[in-house]
């Protein structure tokens, strides 16, 4: 192994350590880390054919102690195929933590790829979304998020606040990135999964859309929602729902659906 360079830790940041950028040929002492994301074949060939072309420029991959692969999985992956040496850097104490820090910067981690990663790991409320998921393949994931975790909104990964059942806002993307999320009740999310499916004959090309899915889930927990008497007014107006911009007019559309050639109307937008 050859010590090409070394980099002082920064006086101001106790916790840099001192880099060195090591270059070796041995590949096999390298490690996959537990919970990582799969390699992206097609990445790995384009990689393969620039190393070919212009071979192994110092890029260096990162590692821990253990010399499990924190960054540059794709690159290592290339040179073992090719048969070329890498460069690397140890960096002492680095683990997930580390890798979804990095990719989060870079903004390459999709909430799949989350998700897929700490299910790989054994996380059981992981594992049971990505069951969820998969049985629910309609919703996207970030509405699978929302439904296993009662909330009204959209699941992301900007840090938006999300507003809960009762009504208190909360911030869970933060949560699901650090791998600490949890279910709420996922018999509620099939009773709401149910539900919504319920609605597809009545609105195959929206029924599965975000902003329909968090409209409805909010009306499933208004007070005056009964969803059988709003499954027997779309029976009796097929073609009412319709694409609308915003949920405001959703639950405008849907108030009014709800309330046909109903004497005591009520009101769902408030």
């Amino acid at each position: 192994m050859v010590n090409l360079m070394n980099a002082m830790a920064h006086p101001m940041n106790k916790n840099v350590q001192e880099l060195r950028v090591n270059i070796t040929h041995d590949l096999s002492i390298f490690k996959f880390l537990d919970g990582n994301r799969p390699a992206n074949p097609q990445h790995v060939a384009r990689l393969v054919k620039s190393i070919k072309t212009y071979g192994m420029l110092v890029n260096p991959i990162l590692v821990n102690e253990k010399y499990e692969i924190i960054d540059g999985q794709h690159r290592f992956l290339a040179a073992r195929e090719v048969g070329c040496p890498v460069y690397y850097i140890v960096l002492k104490g680095y683990a997930l933590q580390q890798v979804h820090t990095l990719n989060m910067n870079q903004k390459n981690w999709t909430k799949a790829e989350f998700l897929h990663g700490y299910a790989n790991m054994g996380l059981e409320d992981y594992i049971v979304l990505r069951d969820f998921w998969y049985k629910h393949q309609w919703l996207n994931l970030g509405d699978a998020i929302a439904l296993c975790s009662n909330i009204t909104s959209d699941f992301n990964l900007t840090r938006k606040p999300l507003v809960a059942k009762n009504g208190h806002v909360q911030d869970r993307s933060n949560d699901f990135l650090a791998g600490t999320w949890k279910i709420r009740d996922l018999n509620l999310a099939e009773i709401n999964a149910s539900k919504l499916k319920s609605i597809e004959p009545f609105f195959p090309e929206g029924y599965r859309s975000t902003s329909f899915v968090g409209t409805m889930l909010m009306l499933f927990n208004h007070e005056n929602y009964n969803h059988d008497r709003f499954l027997r007014k779309l029976k009796v107006q097929p073609l009412a729902l319709s694409k609308q911009a915003s949920r405001e007019q959703y639950k405008l559309l849907i108030e009014d659906i709800y309330n046909y050639k109903s004497r005591n109307k009520v009101s769902l937008r408030y």
